[in-house]
């Protein structure tokens, strides 16, 4: 919630202004938009924030920003990724029935983060000019934890981590807060708190699963701090668990109930701190259509684009049958003209997401950001 805002900057020393370190990568639009928000709560705290900016995925957009930016561009392997095995990887998520199917797809994503973290670590200069800053905190997400090494080797002491998911599974080694599969579901899983003896079980098995995922993960970042920085570098495990705090992109009055720690708090709906816009006339027009508007967003990772066909198919025979409701479906290439000959189906390849979120007419929506951030623009 919004009113926990202030305590984003507790584990930070007293004093007027703090010289930040962030590391954020670009890889993904809704990571973007939380580490955006983060930025300029804290820049209108008083604080000065320097983000490093990995470019992972050259497509996308950055907001203006007030931080001070340090661009890396990206590694020959992102290049790689976005023109040739993005499409691959997504294609298989879709299809996948199996958790460790899905999580192998996402393997080549992650190999993306650690040739670009590989890239940062030797990018020339990059460490002497942030050596002589001398940072007072820093902030980066765990999922590419190459920040993390940065900031041990500037040495910097109040280190935060910062989830822009709801969920904490898999992070007992830095949260302290166990997993409870028997009654929590799992972050990727398809069960609600109410599960059988057999999906209690699977249950368990896929967050194992995502333990052990996100232990490999990190091997080959270990191995890059330890070649750059010696064999004596601390693994990222000891790194993270030295943080000082956990920030959750989580809404609990929302969210399933769960075991948290001290070092947990609560931030969903961060990313509506600057309010909303009034939505221009074309759009108010759409949602004017009809008595009810449904959006449709799998978010930025899961591209319609890349969706089965038959899935496709199943999802316009359903709006057609709901003639009485204006479908939005964040569709991301044109030229698939998904919604031809489907009266009340708009595709398009952005919604400005937060803005129509307030408005009464848009009743049903998909997605951690969405759901929270209807919940929260009330």
């Amino acid at each position: 919630m919004l009113s926990t805002l202030p305590l984003f900057i507790c584990f930070l020393p007293l004093c007027n202004a703090l010289k930040i370190l962030s590391y954020n990568p670009v890889y993904g639009r809704s990571h973007l938009t939380f580490m955006h928000s983060l930025h300029e709560a804290l820049i209108d705290a008083g604080h000065q924030v320097y983000s490093i900016t990995p470019i992972i995925d050259g497509r996308l957009e950055r907001e203006s920003t007030r931080a001070t930016e340090i661009v890396i561009p990206q590694s020959p392997y992102s290049i790689s990724f976005e023109s040739k095995f993005e499409e691959e990887m997504v294609r298989e998520v879709w299809i996948s029935d199996r958790l460790i199917d899905a999580l192998a797809s996402v393997s080549r994503q992650v190999a993306s983060w650690q040739a670009q973290c590989n890239f940062t670590l030797s990018f020339p200069g990059l460490l002497e000019q942030l050596e002589k800053e001398k940072f007072d905190a820093a902030l980066s997400e765990p999922l590419c934890v190459c920040g993390f090494g940065i900031f041990e080797k500037l040495q910097i002491k109040n280190v935060a981590v910062v989830v822009s998911t709801a969920s904490t599974e898999g992070f007992f080694g830095f949260t302290g807060a166990p997993s409870y599969p028997s009654y929590v579901p799992g972050q990727i899983g398809r069960y609600s708190d109410r599960m059988t003896f057999s999906e209690r079980l699977r249950n368990g098995f896929g967050a194992a699963m995502i333990y052990l995922f996100g232990s490999q993960m990190q091997g080959p970042f270990d191995s890059m701090f330890q070649n750059a920085y010696g064999p004596d570098f601390p693994t990222t495990s000891q790194m993270l668990a030295k943080s000082s705090f956990v920030f959750v992109n989580s809404e609990p009055l929302i969210d399933f109930p769960r075991v948290i720690t001290h070092k947990i708090i609560d931030i969903g709906g961060i990313t509506l701190a600057s309010g909303h816009k009034a939505i221009n006339e074309t759009w108010s027009s759409i949602l004017d259509l009809r008595p009810k508007t449904v959006l449709i967003s799998f978010g930025s990772v899961a591209k319609s684009k890349f969706m089965p066909e038959n899935y496709k198919a199943v999802i316009k025979q359903t709006i057609q049958k709901f003639p009485d409701v204006t479908f939005f479906w964040k569709y991301e290439r044109p030229e698939d003209k998904v919604s031809e000959g489907i009266a009340n189906l708009i595709e398009s390849t952005w919604v400005p997401q937060n803005d129509i979120l307030r408005k009464r007419q848009l009743n049903i929506r998909n997605g951690l950001a969405t759901t929270v951030g209807k919940y929260t623009s009330k």
